[in-house]
């Protein structure tokens, strides 16, 4: 803006050229002023000599007439200076306004230059002016960011306005609730007689036997029978070949591969079950209710874990026989024959459900104990689905080793 402004120079030739117009102005109404002047003193010659010559006898009459014309044109004349010179006169007023005004602008633009170059160095630098374009940047995100957190705090406070609706609701409630509380109580209570010792040893705690049993060793009875039986199966399984059929039975149905290979253990498994029947009878003398319920459940269990353990070593080979021995320590922890199961681990609370113990031991608690209200029937179902679940893997797993009469032998030299 500086360098547009006109130099002192410029401005000085404008002041004067405006002084000289008005002076110009002055002078030319000054001239038009002298000629109105003999304008009118040729308008009066005009009518003198037209006075003159109106007389004549010789060409007076012409004279007076060319003298009429002349007048009329000088006083056209006459007219038109005094317009001009009346033009003159707003002319020269107007010069010297413009002269007046035009030294008012050129003082006012000197003056101007030197507030220009006072703003100039008040101006900040250009790193300060993009520092405050940076700012203005920022401020402008801020402003953004501080517009969503308003609208955040909006939905909140209206959410907070929804809870202590809520709470208000429920505080009215519970003070109602409380008014019918103290208008139900009564208002006089009588003191208790004696002290606070005498009270307390007043309280006789009543305990109520669900399912009575002799002693602790017959408490544990259901576990170790379970875990006699499951060995005993297990130790069966180590004397027969289970998977090994003679070639020359070959082509034979599949159930009398199973059958054949069950007549031998199945008796042993069940003498075994009388053993145990007549140790726990006439031996450690175990009271039982029942006795042809307890020998059908002795029997069951132990025809179903020899089925289970078939089932392991038609599935796994020799190595289900070990599968077999590792299951017995599992059960023995996740069955609840040992502790309440809800005193165990996680992982054997979880598969305490899917173990032939855990319904083996049940049935017998059941059976000896009348336990779960006697109900030994809905966990002797249970085994007898498990058996025949087994039964079906013994059926249908994988296929059968055909060997040489010469090569087929017992597992266990004796």
């Amino acid at each position: 803006m500086d360098a547009k402004r006109p130099n002192d120079a410029e401005l000085k030739a404008l002041k004067e050229g405006a002084r000289e117009l008005a002076e110009g102005q002055q002078e030319l109404g000054k001239g038009l002023a002298q000629l109105t002047a003999g304008g009118h003193r040729l308008t009066e010659g005009f009518v003198q000599l037209q006075d003159a010559t109106s007389g004549m006898l010789l060409g007076g009459e012409r004279v007076s007439e060319a003298a009429s014309e002349l007048h009329g044109g000088a006083t056209q004349l006459t007219a038109g200076l005094e317009k001009a010179q009346a033009a003159n006169m707003s002319l020269t007023a107007g010069a010297a306004r413009i002269d007046e005004g035009v030294g008012k602008l050129t003082e006012g633009v000197g003056r101007a230059g030197g507030t220009m170059q006072s703003i100039a160095s008040k101006i900040p630098e250009d790193a300060k002016i993009d520092a405050l374009n940076t700012g203005a940047k920022q401020m402008a995100s801020g402003s953004t960011q501080l517009a969503n957190s308003a609208h955040r705090l909006h939905d909140g406070t209206t959410a907070l306005a929804s809870g202590l609706k809520q709470l208000n609701e429920g505080s009215g409630r519970l003070s109602s609730g409380l008014n019918a509380i103290a208008a139900s109580l009564p208002t006089q209570v009588n003191e208790m007689e004696g002290t606070a010792p005498g009270l307390a040893n007043s309280v006789v705690p009543s305990v109520e036997v669900a399912a009575p049993v002799a002693n602790n060793g017959t408490g544990f009875a259901p576990g170790f029978i379970t875990l006699a039986l499951w060995v005993g199966a297990v130790m069966t399984a180590f004397l027969f070949q289970f998977n090994r059929i003679p070639a020359s039975q070959k082509g034979a149905p599949r159930i009398s591969y199973v059958l054949g290979k069950l007549v031998i253990p199945v008796c042993i498994v069940l003498l075994q079950a009388e053993v145990m029947f007549l140790t726990l009878i006439y031996v450690l003398h175990v009271h039982v209710p029942d006795v042809y319920t307890f020998l059908l459940t002795l029997a069951t269990a132990s025809l179903v874990f020899l089925l289970v353990v078939m089932a392991l070593v038609r599935l796994l080979g020799d190595l289900g026989k070990f599968a077999a021995v590792f299951l017995l320590i599992v059960q023995l922890s996740a069955a609840g024959s040992l502790m309440p199961i809800e005193l165990t681990g996680k992982f054997f609370q979880v598969i305490h459900p899917y173990l032939p113990f855990t319904w083996v031991v049940r049935a017998f608690r059941a059976v000896m104990f009348g336990a779960f209200d006697g109900d030994w029937m809905s966990a002797w179902l249970i085994i007898i689905g498990i058996g025949g679940i087994a039964l079906l893997i013994a059926l249908f797993a994988w296929q059968w080793k055909f060997v040489r009469e010469e090569d087929y032998r017992p597992p266990v030299e004796i």
